[in-house]
């Protein structure tokens, strides 16, 4: 590091300092000592003689005690606290009270700014406990500014501090440290009160101690605006790093701005926005207002809930066609299958096929600006020819990921009444099942290696080397499972596939906070 950026760095950090109290402020040390620590009050006991002592670590007085007995609880004599009793004599060699607290307070420099710190406290009772007393070790220091967010941390093995690149939570690293967390949010109202960031809707949001959310509102204020018009779900899912399905403008300045709509359209959405229930009906409602398409914001509601778990699929699609002919090719299609028996007959079903075979249209080098070839009449037969046209190789690379992944894929394995399943071993077991059930899982070999997706063969124990049945598994969900030509389950292979997943998937279904649909079904108005 030369001088001169030194110096810079050093100049920095004294004026991020200069936001802060010089020292923790009395009502913080009362805070820790009666309300975090408040069960870290102890009367140790010990002999002088034939007499018995009790100590308090609460007020710090002796006095003669009789009677008690080791972990009881008892109200101090001298300050009336409730201490638990701790012979002096015994063991204390866990004996140490932790805990984590972020607490805000206002800028000492600039009244529209607050800072926020974040600190371990500790009471250690390992040794002389006449001398305990609290420790405060700051883990992170930050300053709000619209505009501008600074994060602090000190240096692993120094007492420098470093400017983090990006703000974020010491909340995590707190509970998988062991310790208990606490963030006063009375002391946020009071710090915000006066500056811009008493209008971030901070309050509506359940973000552990609040620095990311702040963090985000200083860089786009458009987040009072997406709260007040009960569209939380942008927000949350901004802050949790999922899908926003790029419908919102999150450095506009109006509402149009932000809603990316005219000024008409957008006193249109506004006004109906009680009855949308789906993020995905304002990117539809921009395209549909884009193409003049001619959808009434009603019927793009009820598009976005049939194709909201498969959006990523339908915009695939949407790169080869307008709004209007997607949706309505998908709709011939699913008749199509209808007509035919073949099932699942929805959307996710038609689009997985359509992303497939688009795919294999490239590798054939067929002309995607022929509408013929771009959307035949018949996917699902359209699919089958290119199936059998397209050559897949082996491939050594992928099969050591694949291999790797294995142990952590066996827990897919499962048998019952003459069928097990399994997952697939490697490119070449994927090009066989492909070629034997003409179907095109070949073409899963580089999502399945990357952990993109699950694919598992289902088989007769009978029959363990012959392909029956393929399933396509992501995030704990069935997205596919087809056998010869694409066909669907028959009864005794969906009777099959309802045990497993009782047995194997549903389990974890449970306790997985969140998926792929489930985050791409939550609502907008919230």
């Amino acid at each position: 590091m030369t001088l001169v950026n030194q110096k810079k760095e050093e100049q920095e950090w004294k004026t991020f300092l200069a936001h802060f109290p010089p020292d923790i402020s009395q009502k913080v040390r009362d805070y820790v000592r009666d309300v975090i620590f408040k069960k870290s009050r102890y009367l140790f006991t010990t002999r002088e003689g034939k007499l018995l002592y009790g100590y308090c670590t609460r007020c710090e007085q002796k006095y003669r005690v009789t009677g008690l007995k080791q972990n009881e609880k008892v109200d101090c004599r001298q300050c009336g606290s409730t201490c638990i009793v701790k012979k002096s004599g015994l063991g204390r060699s866990s004996l140490r009270d932790r805990a984590h607290i972020v607490f805000y307070e206002k800028s000492v420099i600039d009244p529209q700014a607050m800072v926020a710190r974040s600190m371990y406290v500790v009471r250690d009772y390992r040794g002389d406990y006449t001398k305990v007393e609290t420790l405060y070790s700051p883990s992170a220091m930050y300053l709000f500014k619209m505009g501008e967010t600074v994060m602090y941390q000190p240096h692993w093995g120094s007492n420098e501090w470093r400017k983090c690149d990006s703000v974020r939570s010491e909340y995590s690293y707190s509970y998988t440290g062991g310790y208990k967390s606490t963030c006063p949010k009375e002391w946020i109202v009071e710090a915000a009160a006066g500056t811009p960031f008493q209008y971030s809707t901070w309050e509506n949001y359940h973000e552990a101690d609040n620095v990311k959310m702040f963090d985000l509102f200083s860089r786009y204020p458009c987040i009072e605006y997406l709260t007040k018009l009960q569209m939380k779900y942008f927000v949350s899912a901004k802050l949790q790093g999922n899908k926003t399905y790029g419908a919102i403008n999150w450095n506009g300045k109006s509402i149009d701005k932000v809603l990316k709509l005219d000024k008409q359209r957008a006193k249109e959405f506004v006004a109906n926005i009680k009855s949308i229930n789906h993020p995905i009906t304002l990117k539809l409602f921009q395209l549909s207002s884009k193409e003049q398409a001619g959808y009434q914001l009603q019927e793009l509601n009820n598009l976005a809930n049939k194709l909201g778990s498969c959006w990523s699929l339908f915009q695939k699609m949407l790169k080869h066609a307008t709004l209007r002919r997607s949706v309505n090719y998908v709709m011939k299609q699913i008749a199509v299958e209808k007509k035919a028996k073949r099932s699942p007959a929805a959307a996710y079903s038609v689009l997985a096929t359509f992303r497939d075979y688009l795919a294999e249209c490239d590798k054939l080098g067929l002309n995607l600006q022929d509408d013929v070839v771009l959307f035949p009449s018949d996917l699902h037969k359209a699919h089958l020819k290119t199936i059998e046209q397209v050559k897949y190789k082996e491939s050594e690379e992928l099969n050591k990921l694949i291999e790797l992944s294995l142990k952590r894929r066996a827990k897919y394995s499962f048998e019952q009444d003459g069928l097990f399943i399994r997952a697939a071993v490697d490119t070449k077991e994927l090009i066989n099942e492909g070629n034997q059930l003409r179907h095109c899982v070949g073409s899963y070999a580089d999502r399945y290696a990357k952990g993109k997706c699950d694919i598992l063969v289902i088989r007769y124990a009978s029959e363990p080397e012959k392909p029956f049945f393929t399933m396509e598994v992501i995030d704990g969900k069935i997205v596919q499972c087809r056998g010869k030509s694409n066909c669907s389950m028959s009864k005794e292979v969906q009777h099959f596939v309802d045990s497993f997943t009782a047995v194997r998937l549903k389990p974890k279904m449970k306790n997985k906070k969140t998926s792929v649909d489930k985050t791409e079904r939550q609502e907008v108005a919230v």
